[in-house]
């Protein structure tokens, strides 16, 4: 069952890179894996990292909280790339965390530094391109269906 839920979700993501290349928003469908650089192997750590607030995903890999300066640049990045792309852009921002492991009560739970990213990332984007802050995290029902209804109108 693991192994066929992995299939089809690898398949997924990169048919989503794909159109992300068709947009100019990535330069290669496998770009879409970059996040996978957040959650580095523990052997593979900055001497900064053992200081940093974190979540352990399992004994090999950690959630690391990015630092303000990291999260402008990630915002840049974003931006630079959403910038690019060759049709409409709405941008969908979970206000109350953005995955599980940076729900309340976890260490990683830093409202104020997740609006580092969105202020730079507002900053950097075009006039035009529109931000929908939800107020939910972004594993609920209600960030779901803001998704969803965003797509809707974009596709």
């Amino acid at each position: 069952m693991e192994h066929w839920f992995h299939t089809i979700w690898y398949k997924k993501i990169r048919q989503l890179g794909s159109l992300l290349v068709k947009s100019g928003m990535l330069n290669q469908v496998d770009d879409i894996f970059m996040f996978n650089h957040m959650t580095p192997a523990k052997s593979r750590y900055k001497p900064e990292y053992h200081e940093r607030r974190k979540y352990d995903l399992d004994k090999y890999r950690t959630w690391i909280r990015m630092s303000p300066t990291e999260l402008k640049e990630v915002a840049e990045i974003f931006a630079a790339k959403l910038n690019a792309a060759r049709g409409p852009v709405k941008v969908v921002i979970p206000l109350h965390g953005w995955s599980s492991v940076d729900a309340p009560g976890n260490p990683t739970h830093d409202p104020a530094e997740d609006r580092v990213f969105l202020d730079s990332l507002r900053q950097n984007l075009r006039p035009e391109v529109e931000i929908l802050e939800v107020a939910a995290h972004m594993e609920e029902p209600a960030f779901a269906r803001a998704v969803v209804a965003a797509c809707l109108e974009v596709f």
